[in-house]
């Protein structure tokens, strides 16, 4: 049901379900509601699961969680609105792996992860004592 996720659990279904010429549609269709979750699942809700349906079900989805540019703004909108970490070593970690993670997908749906906006908004998400440690031991290693 998550926007971010559905691009990989399409990817895995459409290889091991929808792309299988010996399940009928109505198989499909009723291993695709087994495996939706949460918003994903709302989406078709209300459908009957016969096998007529399935290309609409399929239809649904696709056009309302795999849009591309609904996908990056989401990527985009959860680096803006991560909190910022706390001076915690795991709080750290979190916060870089979450960051990590969002510019690997925006990058691999082609965007420009070196853009002037992200080392701002990646230090945006650092308590500042941290983001001046680091400063500063770039300055001293480029003396």
């Amino acid at each position: 049901g998550n926007i971010l996720k559905f691009q990989e659990f399409w990817q895995l279904f459409e290889t091991n379900i929808h792309n299988k010429i010996n399940l009928s549609d109505t198989e499909k269709i009723n291993f695709l509601s087994t495996y939706l979750t949460g918003k994903a699942k709302q989406c078709i809700e209300g459908i009957p699961l016969v096998g007529e349906n399935y290309s609409i079900a399929v239809q649904l989805l696709t056009e309302r969680f795999g849009d591309k540019q609904n996908l990056i703004s989401r990527h985009y909108r959860e680096l803006t609105e991560l909190q910022i970490a706390r001076n915690y070593t795991s709080s750290l970690r979190d916060t870089l792996d979450t960051i990590e993670k969002h510019l690997r997908c925006l990058q691999a749906m082609g965007e420009n992860i070196s853009q002037l906006i992200f080392p701002t908004i990646i230090k945006s998400k650092f308590p500042n004592q941290i983001i001046l440690e680091i400063e500063k031991s770039v300055d001293i290693g480029e003396t």
